[in-house]
């Protein structure tokens, strides 16, 4: 009788289920572990392609609308079409190898594979928190320096060297573990890859640890400062309005002079019905990124502190279940940004709706895009993006 030697390469479940060739990229602490049930993978497989099914179709009419629409078409929802593109990409990449995977019960398209999933989700992941961080950089620079903040550089212009610097920060984040630095491998239920949390080396850590600190730390700080001063502004603006700034005497004379020179940038603004206008839609704006901004962070946070657990060995704690969820769950942050937009961008959804009925009628979605944004509040004042 012939013995079975393909028993890692065939989905028995109660088996191991990886091949030889993803031995290297299996840590020891998952091969501790029995197998998952198959209801399990089937629940998480399922789940993440219908997010990415949602994902999908959500960015695609994001990309669409804003990049297509004459109304929306400016520098500053650039920023919101590349994070889209992140999103749409991401779940694009990973939803079907884990569905696929899911059905099998483990990694079933190599070493290869597995770097580039990895990769993948790192890239994308990173350029999208890093783009939610530029637009809400850019909403400071419209509420907070309304006139000053635009005289060396277009938007048109500083929103290109946003994304440029997007992508260059997020693939400066995402390649080292392609190069020996760290390592992209199986996590969980052993049917995705991510970067190695659990290596005990000293490079390694200090990678994990720097990563959670470049692409989670850094970006909320500086969202967390943007969305502080725009708070700070309109509350100033809505003092201002009311009479209630502090009378001058009581401070000094170099004192006097910020502040005087603060008033007449105010006055200006408030005396140009284009400023005040740009204003009022940029504050807007702002609480939509600012909504976005926190589903990622609720999206994004138990899969840090997964990563954190185990750059700490926390290793009793870490399941294959424990670690598997987050990781799924963090796929959620690509499906907000649409049904955000859908709830709370008025022009948004009223081009989408206008769409979808066109497309009822068998007509070109874009044949009256141009006319989809002329009933909008203050559409008639053409505010130049540089």
């Amino acid at each position: 009788m012939a013995v079975n030697t393909t028993t890692t390469l065939t989905p028995q479940w109660g088996e191991p289920r990886w091949s030889p060739e993803m031995a290297d990229l299996v840590n020891d602490h998952w091969k501790a572990f029995i197998p998952s049930s198959f209801a399990l993978h089937v629940v998480t497989g399922t789940s993440c392609l219908c997010l990415g099914v949602v994902a999908l179709f959500g960015n695609l009419s994001v990309i669409y609308i804003f990049s297509r629409t004459r109304g929306l078409r400016n520098a500053s929802n650039a920023l919101i079409v590349n994070l889209a593109v992140a999103d749409f990409c991401m779940m694009t990449i990973l939803s079907p190898i884990l569905f696929v995977n899911s059905l099998y019960g483990r990694w079933i398209f190599g070493a290869n594979v597995c770097r580039f999933y990895g990769f993948s989700g790192s890239l994308f992941g990173t350029a999208s928190i890093i783009t939610m961080a530029g637009i809400a950089l850019e909403r400071y620079l419209v509420i907070c320096r309304p006139l000053t903040g635009f005289k060396k550089t277009s938007s048109r212009r500083r929103s290109t060297v946003m994304i440029i610097f997007i992508w260059i920060y997020s693939v400066i984040w995402a390649t080292p573990p392609l190069f020996g630095l760290n390592g992209y491998v199986l996590e969980g239920f052993l049917t995705t890859c991510s970067f190695d949390y659990l290596d005990r080396g000293s490079v390694s850590r200090s990678y994990v640890l720097a990563m959670c600190v470049g692409v989670y730390v850094l970006p909320l700080l500086m969202i967390g400062f943007a969305y502080a001063s725009i708070s700070w502004k309109v509350r100033a603006s809505r003092r201002f309005h009311d009479g209630m700034v502090r009378s001058r005497s009581s401070y000094s004379i170099a004192r006097s002079a910020v502040i005087s020179h603060n008033e007449i940038l105010w006055k200006k603004q408030l005396s140009c019905p284009e400023l005040r206008s740009s204003m009022k839609r940029s504050i807007k704006m702002a609480k939509i990124t600012l909504t976005t901004v926190v589903c990622w962070t609720v999206a994004w946070t138990p899969y840090t502190v997964v990563a954190l657990m185990g750059f700490a060995a926390w290793t009793s704690l870490l399941t294959p279940l424990v670690a598997q969820l987050p990781a799924i769950f963090a796929k959620t942050a690509a499906c907000y940004n649409p049904i955000v937009y859908v709830f709370a961008h008025q022009r948004y959804r009223r081009v989408l709706c206008k769409q979808l009925a066109a497309l009822r009628r068998g007509k070109h979605p874009l044949q009256r895009s141009r006319f989809t944004c002329s009933s909008a509040p203050n559409s008639s004042v053409k505010i130049r993006n540089g």
